[in-house]
């Protein structure tokens, strides 16, 4: 009897924990299974094993994952990087490049290098996390040769804009060969912030980005754009009523040739900032490997620097150019000290960008997957790709690969497909693979790479895409206003390794300090409009910040002098006289009753008036945005009737001011 109820309570007890087992595997089996995502055609599949998440200046995440895809059945593993950040303006998706000392170029620099050097080329902005961006040329050129004899070296495949400059507008190969399509960022916290497109010059459809010209703008300190003028030619003497660029660049030798020149007006820039032809119409040799007609061979351009000599005769050498100018209007606005931007413009809205990269692989576009039969996609391969969420969030991802013993095998086109569509990116765009895939994000101020790179290391790339933020927010508003004086508002919404001890306001070239977010300025004229700009004071000292704005103070007054009556044939016209019209908002004639807008009836012609009649003048004046008066002027055409309101009002004045 024991024994029998012994093995009845053990299979009890089995039987419970069947049950168990069962309910917990098919529940682990359903989390399974629905948080598998596949590519559109169904031909791979993606799941997470191991997720990472970290948050990046509280406005970036960073997700470090391992996962597997599922290709016909089997699974490989994966590790996979994603960085997201809503980009508005404050945010932003930018691209880099290292100028090379020198200035004529560009060099080859890790992505966290080049992350490096963007923070010091931009005070006030911090990166978060970067990645590398498009393919480039890099050593040796069709002929073999090395040091940008063949072509300029290092450059992209395709067209790239950086702080809003064309640094290579055309590519080495437009009418062909590689970089034919291109991406530009708008930052502008929109569903849709990328605007991409073609830049193949064989191409004829609307997509086609399309050079405008070769412009020269004359520029402020800050690059704002103070006049712009289109140049005719590049390296041929200008006929009357023209203006050329000159400037020298490699002709099948190692080192660059100087070049002579010469012109009536002859404006120079020995120092530029940044100086060299990335193609040329001299490039005739190309004809021999990618093209017919030698159409590839194309005057590019970039030239940005201050005018520091003018001549007649000069010999420019690398890093230099000049502008030949026989137009008049040109001529008269050059000038030593001028600083000027020389390139190739485009048409439409990819030529107002501040960031633009070239891309090989269109991989998502309206949520929906784009196949690719090129031997490039259909292997496992390391991936770089970015793109943005329906909410337009931006998004940059790398796939590992050439790994598989590690667990990163690299993916092909559906298989990434399908990554991308698991995080939840709609629209996508691949750049460079293989070992050139980098990832970096900020780690306690400095970079750390985040993926692994198939070569062992990070390589060094030519170009980078990064995600920044302001390393300081500030909200500012006016806050009041007499006819003197203003009053201001500032808060601090987020700082991001600073150590600010005070915010101060620059007004007519004087600083004022806020105290407790708040500060009033004195001594200003009435109703006049006054721009500012917010400087803050930390561990290094003073700095100019990207936040400002524009104050006004209050208008005075306006003084009513009376209302002057003309008799007409069709009745008496009424004209109110003021010193000054421009505050008033409201200004209204009663008469025997009946109101008549004298705003918007500045003429206005009252049939059988009669000077007894009830008469009265109701106006309102805006003097501020916190201040608004009304007055009544009773029979307002006799003079002594003004004096006496006038009078009144000062006395009422006067009376309030001393009970307050």
């Amino acid at each position: 009897m024991f024994k029998q109820r012994k093995f009845l309570f053990f299979h009890n007890l089995l039987s419970v924990f069947l049950v168990f087992f069962i309910v917990v595997t098919a529940s682990i089996v359903s989390l399974n299974a629905s948080t598998i995502t596949y590519s559109d055609n169904q031909q791979a599949a993606y799941y997470v094993t191991n997720s990472t998440v970290k948050r990046l200046g509280n406005v970036a995440t960073h997700y470090l994952d391992q996962g597997k895809t599922i290709v016909n059945n089997n699974h490989y593993q994966q590790q996979v990087n994603v960085l997201l950040q809503p980009c508005n303006g404050n945010t932003k998706l930018v691209t880099w490049a290292v100028k090379n000392s020198d200035s004529s170029g560009f060099v080859r620099k890790t992505v966290a290098q080049i992350a490096t050097d963007y923070e010091a080329n931009h005070p006030g902005w911090k990166v978060l996390g970067a990645t590398n961006a498009d393919q480039y040329y890099f050593a040796l050129g069709e002929k073999g040769h090395e040091n940008g004899s063949d072509y300029f070296m290092p450059q992209p495949y395709g067209p790239f804009i950086a702080d809003g400059e064309k640094w290579f507008s055309i590519s080495a190969k437009p009418y062909g060969g590689n970089g034919t399509y291109i991406a530009g960022f708008l930052n502008d916290g929109t569903q849709d912030q990328i605007v991409e497109g073609y830049t193949n010059w064989h191409d004829q459809s609307a997509l086609r980005i399309r050079i405008a010209g070769l412009y020269l703008s004359i520029v402020d300190e800050e690059n704002h754009i103070i006049s712009k003028h289109l140049i005719n030619k590049v390296n041929e003497t200008p006929l009357e009523g023209e203006s050329a660029l000159y400037t020298p660049y490699y002709s099948g030798t190692s080192t660059m040739p100087s070049m002579d020149v010469s012109g009536d007006y002859l404006f120079i820039v020995s120092n530029a900032e940044q100086a060299y032809m990335s193609n040329s119409v001299t490039y005739t040799y190309k004809a021999l490997y990618d093209q017919k007609l030698l159409a590839n061979a194309q005057n590019a351009f970039f030239g940005k620097g201050t005018i520091d000599k003018i001549e007649t005769t000069t010999v420019l050498n690398k890093g230099q150019f000049a502008i030949s100018a026989n137009n008049v209007t040109l001529r008269d606005e050059l000038a030593l000290g001028k600083r000027i931007i020389v390139q190739y413009e485009y048409e439409g809205i990819m030529n107002n960008v501040e960031a633009a990269t070239a891309y090989h692989t269109v991989m998502r576009t309206n949520n929906k997957d784009l196949e690719s039969s090129s031997s490039y996609n259909t292997v496992a391969y390391p991936r770089s790709v970015f793109g943005r969420t329906s909410s337009g969030t931006m998004a940059l991802v790398t796939i590992d690969g050439k790994q598989a013993s590690a667990g990163m095998t690299g993916t092909n086109q559906n298989e990434t497909n399908a990554i991308l569509k698991h995080y939840g990116i709609v629209e996508a765009y691949q750049v460079d693979g293989g070992g050139s895939v980098t990832m970096v994000v900020r780690d306690n101020g400095c970079f750390k790479v985040v993926n692994s790179p198939a070569d062992g290391s990070a390589r060094a790339v030519l170009t980078a895409m990064l995600l920044i933020t302001r390393d300081v927010q500030i909200t500012s508003k006016q806050t009041g206003a007499t006819e003197t004086s203003v009053t201001l508002n500032a808060k601090i919404t987020s700082t991001l390794e600073r150590n600010i001890t005070q915010v101060l306001v620059r007004i007519n070239g004087q600083d004022y300090p806020f105290v407790n977010g708040n500060v009033s300025i004195d001594h200003l004229e009435p109703g006049q409009t006054y721009p500012y700009q917010i400087y803050i004071r930390d561990d290094l000292g003073v700095s100019k910040t990207d936040f400002k704005g524009i104050v006004i103070t209050q208008k005075q007054a306006p003084r009513f002098y009376y209302c002057e009556l003309q008799e007409t044939k069709d009745g008496m016209t009424f004209i109110p006289h003021f010193d000054d019209f421009s505050s008033i908002s409201s200004l209204i004639l009663f008469y025997n009753g009946t109101e008549y807008d004298l705003l918007a009836n500045p003429n206005l012609t009252i049939p059988d008036f009669e000077e007894t009649s009830e008469v009265s003048i109701f106006y309102s004046a805006t003097l501020s945005e916190y201040v608004k008066i009304n007055q009544v002027i009773f029979f307002p055409f006799y003079r002594s009737t003004v004096i006496l309101e006038e009078l009144y009002v000062y006395l009422d004045d006067y009376i309030s001011d001393l009970y307050q």
